[in-house]
């Protein structure tokens, strides 16, 4: 059973959010150190505004294992009028930071750069200004911006992690609909306690396996099954046993 929980720890995905507390800015005198961390992650969106209304000149760069290419460069008024109105945010429900964006729209004014704004899969940014995302009001304006002057991977990217989000979904969706019977409360309670059930904490799936297959052969094909429901190479259309146990 522990070789089957080992296995089943390995087909299990998901996502981890990478969250920040870094800065750079000097902080104001006398603040304190979650101070100024609440204050940058505080968007200052009428400065982002200004900043916008006031550049002549926009670059797009994308960089990749540190080497800098440039995309895009205009100061045509149609332009940046265009990216103005693409470039509506707001707020999200919950900060976050990403790590990774590509590629990024810089702003300047003359030789002077007045902002950055990194795209973040389509439909949210981070910008120079401060820490963390703020989410897009219309993110197929903002694709359509890079569309219609030939950068059509930024759209690219977005489908490609979409369709991947609705496959996670579905094999999640899967996984869990051939659990064994009884298991889901503590396979919740294990992965909030330790990412995932493992060789060092699967004892409390040992008695409610016994009680909802009290057979031993059972138990074992409900695993199997369960295993062979994940979205490895020994994926559902292999599992062992064709009719899952119903979940009570």
């Amino acid at each position: 059973m522990k070789f089957v929980f080992t296995l089943l720890s390995m087909t299990f995905l998901f996502s981890v959010t990478a969250f920040s507390q870094s800065t750079t800015d000097k902080p104001i005198s006398g603040e304190s150190e979650q101070a100024q961390i609440e204050r940058e992650r505080t968007p200052d969106l009428a400065k982002f505004n200004a900043l916008l209304e006031a550049a002549d000149r926009v670059v797009v760069i994308n960089d990749s294992e540190g080497k800098e290419t440039k995309l895009f460069e205009s100061a045509m008024a149609s332009d940046l009028r265009d990216l103005r109105n693409a470039l509506k945010v707001k707020l999200a429900d919950e900060w976050h930071d990403s790590i990774c964006t590509s590629p990024s729209v810089l702003l300047y004014k003359g030789n002077q750069k007045l902002v950055s704004v990194g795209n973040v899969l389509g439909h949210e940014v981070k910008t120079s200004l401060w820490s963390g995302n703020v989410l897009l009001e219309d993110p197929e304006k903002w694709l359509a911006w890079f569309d219609a002057r030939g950068m059509s991977q930024v759209r690219a990217e977005r489908d490609r992690e979409a369709a991947a989000a609705r496959k996670n979904a579905a094999d999640e969706k899967r996984w869990y609909t051939a659990m064994p019977r009884g298991v889901e409360a503590e396979f919740e309670k294990q992965q909030q306690m330790f990412g995932l059930p493992s060789m060092g904490n699967i004892d409390g799936f040992k008695p409610i396996l016994e009680r909802e297959y009290p057979d031993k052969n059972k138990r074992i094909l409900a695993l199997l099954h369960w295993y062979g429901s994940g979205s490895g190479p020994w994926n559902a259309k292999r599992a062992l046993d064709p009719h899952p146990p119903r979940r009570a």
